[in-house]
């Protein structure tokens, strides 16, 4: 990344908004002590919820702590958000998961960067399920014997290769509505449920036609602040590429499993996570990976 596209990063990163979507078993959603202290470091449109969700094994025992909208700035507070959850009795699940939402104002006023966003997405989703431990049946959660609401599988399944091929046929100047129209078309849904089944991949643009945010559903449970730090950190650092970007190659991008550790870190460094900011991130995302974190041929 070159000095100047790395000042707009930085620069785009402090402009974004980003909302967090904790889900946890061990903190019922009749016991307000945790969310009383965590919205005692908040303010206004900052100010968490506690809310039910069905999807979580033990409903009655687990609940979902839902940010407000946030500023990159206040990232350590909702890291310290939770801390608060863990000591509070939060634990992680199988049945649970991470989502990040970011504000996708910028991309429903420019098609072509949603169309790019959706293009980097697809080319590196090999990277990402492989750097989070995640994938495409399971969304980072253990329920590939479980079936989803509306009777499929896979909870945060890859782009669809449908989508990509409606896309390449928009030519050079698309509308947002003809984006939307080819994502729906794609799933074979009409967009108007709530809940339509086409909100569960990795990326997901029901979210952004419906309430306006672009959100990633492809972390696993985790009630760890580093983790959830490097969570966002990606989300918004894509968003940003995206954005920054004139152009995104068509088409995925090589994957060698016994290669991860190398390829992942390059591609988190195009990216821009470079320097003390992102050291958590990449022990998080490259430590577990196979092969020689710097050269791509072993010597």
């Amino acid at each position: 990344m070159t000095p100047a596209k790395r000042q707009k990063l930085q620069a785009l990163m402090s402009q974004l908004t980003f909302g967090l979507e904790v889900e946890q078993l061990g903190i019922s959603r009749s016991d307000y002590s945790v969310i009383h202290q965590i919205n005692a470091m908040f303010t206004g449109r900052e100010r968490f919820k506690q809310v039910s969700d069905s999807s979580i094994t033990g409903y009655n025992a687990g609940c979902e702590f839902v940010s407000g909208i946030m500023n990159y700035s206040s990232l350590s507070n909702v890291q310290e958000a939770v801390r608060l959850i863990r000591r509070g009795g939060g634990k992680a699940h199988p049945s649970c998961g991470i989502h990040v939402h970011v504000d996708g104002s910028r991309f429903l006023n420019n098609p072509k960067a949603l169309i790019r966003l959706v293009r980097i997405v697809n080319r590196y989703e090999r990277h990402m399920y492989h750097a989070l431990q995640a994938d495409s049946l399971t969304a980072g959660q253990d329920r590939s014997v479980q079936r989803r609401p509306d009777g499929g599988v896979g909870w945060s399944r890859p782009v669809n290769p449908l989508f990509i091929e409606r896309l390449d046929r928009l030519g050079k100047n698309p509308t947002i509505d003809q984006v939307r129209q080819a994502y729906y078309n794609a799933e074979g849904t009409s967009g108007t449920a709530t809940y339509d089944s086409s909100r569960y991949r990795l990326l997901n643009l029901h979210a952004l036609f419906s309430k306006g945010t672009i959100e990633f559903r492809c972390y696993n449970s985790t009630i760890h602040a580093g983790k959830i730090k490097a969570y966002i950190q990606l989300s918004m650092m894509i968003c940003c590429q995206a954005l920054i970007n004139s152009r995104a190659v068509k088409g995925q991008r090589s994957f060698d499993e016994a290669k991860s550790h190398y390829q992942v870190r390059t591609w988190l460094l195009k990216l821009g996570a470079i320097g003390p900011e992102y050291k958590t991130l990449m022990t998080h995302l490259t430590g577990h990976l196979k092969g020689n974190a710097s050269w791509h041929r072993e010597a």
